[in-house]
Order: C-alpha cells, then sequence, then structure tokens
C-alpha cells in the first residue's frame, strides 16, 4: 500500500530539495556541462498577435505558478533549498529577421538560467513580421517538468482568453510537496517498501553497456522525425490489446536493446510523473521520479507473451513510483554480487505533445535540437494517434552514430509490428 500525506501547512515558500531535485542539483554540479539540464519551450505564433498583450498574459501566466521565479540558495549546513518568489520573471520582446531567427533560437535557448541564485526562467517573445512570432521559454529543470509546462500553457490559455482575471494565488507549492515527500520517504513503511522493491531486483543478472572506447563521452543525439514515426493503428492496438500505449513503446524499446546492445536482461529505468500526493497534479514543479523496469529482450518470446509480461512488470513499476529512485537505488548498490555500478543503463520517458491553444492564433511547437544525454542512453518519444516522435540521447563512449542510428530504425521498426502481433483478424463466420 502506498505511503500518502498531505502536507500540514500550505502554502511553504522555501523547503529542501527532494530526492529527485537534489539528484539533478548534484548532477549539474558535477558534470559541469551548464546546459545539461537546461529546458525549453518554443512555439511559434502565427496570427494577429500584439506583443504587449501577449507579454502581460505570460507575465501573469509565470507569476500565477512560484517556482518559475524560485532559486536555490544554501540552508542549514550549506544543504540547498528551493526558497520561491526570489524573483520576478519579466518578458523579453526583441525583433528579429528571419535569416536571423534560426540562431538567436540556437544561442538563447542555451543562455541561462544560472543555477547558483538564479534566476532560474527566462521568458522571451521574437517577433519576426507582425503576423509572426516566436515565443522561448527557458528554465532549468529544478524549476517544472513536462507536466508542470503544460499546467502553465493552460494557465496562459486562460490569461491570453481574459486579461482582466487574474489567476487565483495561493493554494499548495512544490515546496509543500517536497516537505510531504520528504516525511513520506523518511517514514519506516516508506523504508521497508524501498527494500522490497530493491529485493525483486536483485536477482537479475545484469550485462553492463558495451564501451567503443573511442568517444569521449560527449552528448550526442539522434531525431525521429515527424514522418519518420509514422506508426498505424498504434492506439487502436493498444485499446483492442487492453494495454497502453506507453506498454507498447516499453516493448519496442526492450526489443531495440537486445538485438542493436544486445543486452539480454537489463534494468530500464521508466521516467513517472511522480505527482502521487493528491491535489498536486496543477502545482508547477520538478516532481518526475524514475522507475526501475527489470526488462528482457525477448528474442525468444512470441511477441504477445513479451508485450503482455513487460506490461505487467511496467504497470507494478509505476505504482511504486512514490518511492524515491535513490531510495532504491541505495539498496541495490550494497547488493555485492557483481552488477554494472551505474544504473539504470538505458531511459524511457514518454508522454503526449504539449499543445498550444491561444484564441484567434495558430500555435506550432518548434523543436530546437540540443544533444542533452544526461545518462548512457536516453530513448525520449511523444507520441499520438499519427504514431510517435522524439529524440535518442546518448553518450559518444557508449553508442557510435550508426548504433545509434541503428537503435532508432529496430525501435520503430518493432514498434509498427505490434499492432498486426497484438490484434487477430474476427474469424471468418
Amino acid at each position: 500500500m502506498a505511503v500518502r500525506s498531505t502536507p500540514a501547512v500550505v502554502g511553504a515558500r522555501h523547503a529542501p530539495l527532494s530526492p529527485a531535485q537534489f539528484a539533478i542539483w548534484l548532477r549539474d554540479r558535477m558534470t559541469g556541462d551548464p546546459t545539461l539540464y537546461r529546458e525549453h519551450a518554443c512555439y511559434e505564433l502565427l496570427g494577429p498577435l500584439d506583443p504587449k498583450r501577449f507579454a502581460a498574459a505570460l507575465r501573469a501566466a509565470v507569476a500565477a505558478h512560484p517556482a518559475f521565479g524560485a532559486a536555490v540558495l544554501p540552508g542549514l549546513h550549506g544543504v540547498p533549498e528551493l526558497h520561491l518568489d526570489q524573483h520576478i520573471i519579466e518578458v523579453e520582446h526583441r525583433h528579429v529577421t528571419e535569416g536571423e531567427l534560426a540562431d538567436v533560437l540556437d544561442h538563447e535557448s542555451l543562455t541561462g538560467p544560472a543555477l547558483d541564485g538564479g534566476p532560474l526562467t527566462r521568458c522571451l517573445l521574437l517577433s519576426v513580421t507582425p503576423e509572426r512570432h516566436v515565443m522561448l521559454m527557458v528554465w532549468h529543470h529544478l524549476v517544472a517538468d513536462g507536466m508542470a509546462l503544460r499546467v502553465l500553457l493552460e494557465t496562459l490559455q486562460d490569461c491570453w482568453d481574459d486579461p482582466a482575471r487574474l489567476p487565483e494565488a495561493g493554494g499548495p507549492t512544490v515546496c509543500d510537496a517536497n516537505l510531504a515527500y520528504l516525511a513520506a520517504a523518511e517514514s519506516a513503511a516508506a523504508r521497508e517498501r524501498a527494500r522490497a522493491a530493491a529485493d525483486r531486483l536483485t536477482g537479475l543478472a545484469l550485462q553492463p553497456l558495451p564501451r567503443t572506447g573511442a568517444g569521449a563521452g560527449a552528448s550526442r543525439r539522434e531525431v525521429i522525425g515527424e514522418g519518420d514515426g509514422a506508426v498505424d493503428g498504434l492506439a487502436q492496438a493498444a485499446v483492442a490489446a487492453r494495454l497502453t500505449v506507453p506498454m507498447l513503446l516499453a516493448a519496442a524499446c526492450r526489443r531495440a536493446a537486445g538485438e542493436v546492445l544486445g543486452l539480454e536482461d537489463f534494468l530500464l529505468g521508466c521516467v513517472t510523473a511522480g505527482r502521487w500526493l493528491p491535489d498536486f497534479e496543477k502545482v508547477v514543479g520538478c516532481f518526475v521520479n524514475t522507475v526501475l523496469v527489470p526488462a528482457n529482450s525477448g528474442l525468444e518470446l512470441p511477441v504477445r507473451e513479451h508485450v503482455r509480461s513487460g506490461a505487467r512488470e511496467l504497470a507494478a513499476a509505476v505504482a511504486r513510483q512514490d518511492i524515491p529512485f535513490t531510495a532504491v537505488a541505495g539498496h541495490l548498490l550494497r547488493d555485492a554480487r557483481p552488477r554494472p555500478r551505474a544504473f539504470p543503463q538505458i531511459y524511457l520517458s514518454m508522454d503526449t505533445p504539449t499543445p498550444l491553444r491561444l484564441t484567434g492564433l495558430e500555435c506550432r511547437r518548434i523543436r530546437i535540437p540540443h544533444a542533452q544525454a544526461k545518462f548512457d542512453v536516453t530513448l525520449i518519444v511523444e507520441y499520438d494517434r499519427g504514431g510517435v516522435h522524439g529524440v535518442l540521447q546518448y553518450r559518444d563512449d557508449v553508442l557510435t552514430p550508426a548504433t545509434a542510428q541503428r537503435f532508432v530504425r529496430v525501435f520503430l521498426a518493432r514498434l509498427r509490428e505490434l499492432p498486426g502481433a497484438l490484434v487477430r483478424p474476427s474469424p471468418a463466420r
């Protein structure tokens, strides 16, 4: 049974970082790469847009979520804490030419924010013509995750539709969640659940990823384009098989790991929303957690059996997403049996697209391609009824570009095979 708690005080303005946030902060410090956890969202706005009205709406939307104005400051004994309301985030508006736009987006998406002292968020509005503008937001991952971006864009839509209506203030904050998460994680029941979760994983004969020996560990990427990732009948196949699309994506990822990387058994790290506490679905912050899924390539199994066994493992892992990854990892690292000391070796992040809708405007997502390989191999996919798109991020001491390309090809090929393998035709009458 999940350990659940609610904050005793609503509206906390500072708190220690959660285990997941602390891991991000520490990794950011250790890598020396200031762009590793710099996230961005970019949308093209087509139509008769009043820049002042839009800037006011965006400013109000950001102000409604105090995490965007937060800073990470040293607390007791130097332990980092998240402090809200440290900065007022303004919208930078400038005019650029068509020829300048791509270079400006590339540069600005990697410029700031600063982890030390902040601000941790930047908002830009770039005007190309009177009817073509681009919104670019840049933030440190400690401020917001993917679900938080969705919440912000919904607030922006409300502020755009009714400029006179200000978003309601108050309510729970990410600091309330951090305090509740820490209290729950430190309970005896939570510690026992973390040990039980680790015990389920200790019997796997894990193989390390082979190293190429050619690269220096630099970040690389392989893009899955909108057209390249077309998969017919994926959502329908999931419904017919009583599964979810993420379960099918995970099955195709496991197959690719077996065929391309030669992994038979491994730990697949899946990113979860981490919002297991009640009343925090609409709170902006970084709540993501990693769950460990025992995975195998399934090359010797029938497709149906491979998909369903993996689906059960994924569902069981997600049901335990309130257990901090660091707690499970701590138990696994104390296991004396031979195993890779860094895990999970392969990450999988899955989500639906995050749209922006503003009345009277056509809003299009712009993807700015940066190589941000936070881990050895990370497959990030967005899925909708038409298929998938995303990116494979990797380090060049683990994969060569040719191997990365093959991984993506095999992943897509196995994904396209699943609808036919899972949905059997009705018997003729």
